[in-house]
């Protein structure tokens, strides 16, 4: 089953699903750490350092197999979907396809009643190119032409009411594949 959604700020594209029950599930987080900064300076008994930044980001990896209901089977790797789940529970793995491209956005356990969605992947399926580069060039162009304090108000109002219509957007499109579950 699919269905074609088209946002108002992005590109056409069309939702898959695959629906089986757990055969098999397995979990594992990795952490990237990543540092910089630092050295510094001394002369004479004085001088002067600089701080040290670290930062860490923690992906999260799920591997499924899923038996349709036909028999077929199918493995499916996840990244930051986080779903919990466990063999005989009942779930719905969602991609989204633009072109040539092809992403899980969603994974959706039937038995436990939770769906989780990659907000970060799903995103880049409601905003298009040309809406990022409008967004930087009012931003970016109101301050070089302006200078003053209205541009930069105008550019972060303008990205907030993007932003809202894009979050209403993935809502809506949330709703519309529980919806088209439920009818399944």
């Amino acid at each position: 089953m699919s269905f074609s959604t088209q946002p108002k700020k992005g590109n056409m594209f069309t939702t898959s699903f695959f629906t089986g029950t757990v055969a098999q599930a397995s979990k594992n987080m990795e952490t990237k750490v990543h540092g910089g900064g630092g050295g510094g300076f001394t002369y004479k008994g004085t001088g002067a350092s600089s701080n040290v930044k670290i930062t860490s980001t923690t992906v999260v990896h799920d591997e499924l197999f899923l038996i349709a209901e036909d028999g077929s089977e199918r493995a499916f790797q996840l990244q930051d979907i986080n779903i919990a789940c466990r063999e005989g529970n009942r779930v719905t793995v969602v991609t989204a396809q633009n072109g040539s491209k092809t992403q899980y956005v969603g994974v959706i356990n039937h038995s436990t009643g939770n769906a989780h969605y990659n907000d970060k992947v799903l995103i880049k399926f409601f905003v298009s190119t040309v809406t990022l580069v409008l967004c930087f060039a009012v931003l970016f162009g109101g301050l070089i032409l302006i200078m003053t304090i209205i541009a930069p108000i105008a550019a972060g109002v303008f990205i907030y009411w993007i932003n809202k219509g894009i979050k209403e957007e993935m809502r809506q499109y949330k709703d519309a594949v529980r919806q088209k579950l439920t009818a399944a």
